[in-house]
């Protein structure tokens, strides 16, 4: 008993980032005719809204649109870090981020933490923005596992959707612990 303890410890020593070994299978995912248009399906299946636009001015006109309105809206740009409380972050109305990997299988967003200037950003707000270039949309999350480079940040995750439980009595509540809305601007090609 206590040699098989020993070997699984001795392995899980070894087993460093530097010597592990690629998985020896290939699985294949799921492939769209049209994944921008699958992509799209999903956010709105998820509950989110989706815009297309071929350039950065209808985020611009949103963006105008909100702050008209009186919301405090915080605007990310990559690489940008927000050095606030806790408090200051609960105050965001709307947070707009770039998002990396968009997957057409389920609608969903890979965001890092480099790109959302604070990891709790984009939970705390109460809409969130999240903008996408479309070749950046990929059929499944197989590819988008591959496209990935974790190692590029501490953090990150994949998000699809506001915010939604459906724990009490098998009601859903959208909104519960996150963002009641959630937009996509894709950038088109």
């Amino acid at each position: 008993m206590n040699m098989a303890r020993d070997k699984i410890l001795a392995e899980i020593k070894t087993a460093t980032s530097s010597n592990r070994q690629p998985f020896a299978y290939q699985v294949a995912g799921i492939s769209y005719a049209d994944k921008t248009r699958s992509f799209i399906q999903g956010v709105e299946a998820n509950g989110g809204s989706v815009f297309q636009t071929k350039d950065k001015t209808a985020i611009e006109n949103f963006i105008h649109a909100e702050r008209d309105a009186g919301k405090n809206i915080q605007y990310i740009t990559s690489g940008q870090k927000l050095d606030c409380s806790l408090e200051t972050l609960y105050h965001i109305d709307t947070a707009v981020i770039t998002g990396g990997t968009a997957v057409a299988e389920n609608g969903a967003v890979w965001v890092s933490e480099k790109d959302m200037g604070h990891r709790l950003l984009p939970f705390t707000c109460k809409q969130l923005v999240l903008i996408v270039e479309e070749k950046n949309i990929v059929h499944n999350l197989h590819e988008a596992y591959a496209a990935i480079n974790v190692a590029d940040t501490n953090y990150g995750v994949f998000i699809a959707g506001p915010s939604k439980t459906a724990d009490i009595e098998q009601s859903l509540v959208i909104g519960a612990h996150g963002p009641l809305n959630h937009f996509v601007f894709i950038i088109n090609q």
